[in-house]
């Protein structure tokens, strides 16, 4: 059995590799220390191991492989295999060879639900890093997407969308954002380019939606910049909508409330986003003093005979007609989308039944122009 003073010094190696049981053997399997959660190995009892054979008490699969490391393995090196076959969660399994004793290894063994917690914050932390470096990217790219009256298909106003400098879809690194709580840094880069183009002698006919998530408008410092940032440009400021986005709930609604009142006293136009998401719209509906709301497209989303989800539509379309707010169906794609739409009362509609997104290139040119000069 190992003594007091090795067990302490063995200590540090397990804090240093942070796992959950460290074992130390020989080329042959055979244990000569271990500590930690013997649970990993089927034992109640960690310090019985020592002189136990570890190829059998690990239990995997292919016991093959990890012998198979213990031979190969250069001194220094490592190898990692996963045993998803260990319940609940899995273990991982990681082989060390010793770089001063070759014939001696040191091998930790940790619970994978440990290990994704580690592993989601280091997939976040990247993700983070790269939301930030494309908002200040000269390839940051803005899209509109028309919004058209459902009856004739006559163009409304335009939905701008950010897109970023890289392929596939930005919805995690939002999800990040949003995790992180700093999803406000996008609203605040897209409203300035939206104003901006507004104010550009080539935007004066046009009127443009954007995105402001639920987080900004529940803190005051944000909503001075969003209120800053309407104000510093000079065009008529009804041809602004800024569509309050449900992608996180809003925990505190009478600050939300507040921040909308103080974005409509611009001039601007504030709509609901996503309604009908989550479970809080009817909430907010009754709380904030919004000018319309934008459906969910899971009201459509190839639904169209879906008799509940019309009967939803046709009676928020009403009640909205009574207070003189205006009402958007999203993702309409085909002629039966619109079909519905126009049934329950929704005189708006988006989707790529009526356009896909188009790159503006007049946003962000002055990027562009700084990138190409330098």
């Amino acid at each position: 059995m190992p003594s007091t003073k090795t067990t302490t010094d063995k200590s540090s190696s397990i804090a240093k590799s942070a796992t959950d049981l460290f074992i130390e053997s020989d080329i042959n399997g055979t244990i000569i220390f271990a500590e930690g959660d013997g649970s990993l190995l089927n034992t109640v009892d960690v310090r019985m191991l020592v002189l136990s054979n570890l190829f059998q008490l690990l239990n995997v699969p292919d016991i093959s492989k990890i012998q198979e490391a213990f031979v190969s393995l250069a001194p220094g090196l490592r190898a990692s295999f996963d045993d998803m076959s260990h319940s609940p969660h899995g273990r991982r399994i990681t082989i060390k060879r010793n770089d001063a004793s070759p014939a001696t290894f040191q091998v930790s063994v940790a619970d994978l639900s440990q290990h994704k917690v580690l592993q989601d914050l280091k997939v976040d932390e990247h993700l983070i890093r790269a939301f930030r470096s494309s908002l200040v990217s000269p390839e940051l790219k803005a899209a509109r997407q028309p919004v058209v009256c459902t009856q004739t298909g006559q163009l409304r106003h335009y939905e701008i969308l950010a897109r970023f400098p890289f392929e596939g879809s930005p919805y995690p690194m939002i999800v990040a954002a949003e995790r992180r709580g700093i999803i406000s840094e996008l609203d605040c880069v897209m409203l300035d380019a939206v104003c901006q183009r507004l104010s550009h002698p080539s935007g004066h006919g046009l009127k443009l939606a954007v995105n402001i998530s639920g987080q900004s408008i529940q803190r005051t410092d944000i909503a001075c910049e969003l209120n800053r940032i309407v104000r510093a440009y000079d065009f008529n400021k009804d041809r602004l909508i800024l569509e309050i986005t449900e992608s996180s709930q809003m925990h505190d609604i009478d600050t939300a409330s507040n921040v909308v009142d103080l974005l409509k006293n611009t001039g601007a136009k504030v709509v609901l986003d996503d309604f009908g998401a989550g479970a809080a719209s009817f909430g907010y509906l009754r709380a904030l003093n919004v000018d319309g709301v934008k459906f969910d497209g899971c009201f459509l989303n190839g639904q169209g005979s879906n008799e509940r989800n019309t009967a939803l539509m046709r009676a928020i379309s009403g009640m909205c007609r009574e207070l003189g707010m205006s009402v958007v169906g999203e993702r309409v794609e085909t002629e039966t989308d619109r079909q519905t739409l126009l049934n329950t009362g929704v005189m708006l509609a988006q989707g790529y039944h009526f356009g896909r997104p188009e790159i503006d290139s007049i946003f962000f040119a002055d990027r562009r122009q700084k990138r190409d000069a330098a």
